[in-house]
């Protein structure tokens, strides 16, 4: 059968599952919370990565300048230092 769920008490049947021969799909309203659930989290950590590559690269490009400028301060004569 399609493993209905049986409330005895409410008399409420749920056919929460077909068999893969039948095609159908029933959407669980607990499966759809689920997902969203999930697709959060997923979102969350893609932000996390997005801001810490973000900062990463920052963190980069400071050094970068840094660099650029003790490379500087050698190549000029100490004269021309500010």
């Amino acid at each position: 059968m399609h493993n209905p769920k049986i409330n005895w008490e409410t008399r409420e049947v749920k056919i929460t599952r077909y068999l893969p021969i039948c095609g159908r799909k029933i959407v669980v309203k607990e499966d759809i919370e689920r997902k969203k659930k999930v697709r959060k989290r997923v979102r969350a950590i893609e932000k996390l990565d997005r801001d810490e590559w973000k900062m990463s690269m920052e963190e980069n490009f400071d050094n970068e300048v840094k660099l650029d400028k003790e490379k500087v301060r050698k190549m000029v004569p100490p004269r021309f230092h500010k």
